[in-house]
């Protein structure tokens, strides 16, 4: 897991099916120290948070089973 905060949303016209109703974040991880380390990713927001909000990433198949579709690109 990864420490990010919330820095903005993204918008996309085409998107993968299995990604077609799912909220695209942009984040920016976070040290140890709470500050950003300048490394920058698109996540999938499955909680509904905002921006300025500080969340922890997943990745891998524990990103896949936290996804409510089986399918999707994750």
């Amino acid at each position: 897991m990864k420490l990010a905060v919330v820095t903005g949303y993204v918008v996309c016209t085409v998107r993968h099916e299995g990604l077609a109703h799912d909220k695209l974040l942009m984040v920016e991880m976070l040290n140890a120290r709470g500050e950003p380390d300048g490394q920058c990713a698109v996540a999938i927001d499955s909680i509904g948070a905002g921006c300025g909000e500080w969340v922890l990433l997943v990745s891998g198949s524990s990103a896949r089973q936290a996804h409510a579709h089986g399918a999707s690109p994750v």
